[in-house]
């Protein structure tokens, strides 16, 4: 997945820019240019919905207490 599309953006390029717009920080040309290549690229338009269910999955989740030995039994 290394072409670009129609955007202009490499597909590389929408994979490395993923986290930064799954978290927001993600901004301005760049962020313009990520959401093109979204509405243009069925792929990548996949992978984020994808990614974004998987965040939104793990957020959902309780935090759990590591056992108090866990460094020492590292």
């Amino acid at each position: 997945m290394s072409e670009q599309n129609q955007s202009g953006m490499q597909h590389v390029e929408f994979e490395a820019l993923l986290a930064e717009r799954l978290d927001g920080s993600l901004h301005g040309a760049m962020l313009a240019a990520f959401e093109a290549h979204r509405q243009s690229c069925p792929a990548c338009r996949l992978l984020l919905e994808e990614a974004s269910a998987g965040m939104h999955w793990l957020k959902g989740l309780d935090e759990v207490e590591p056992p108090r030995t866990l460094v020492h039994s590292i």
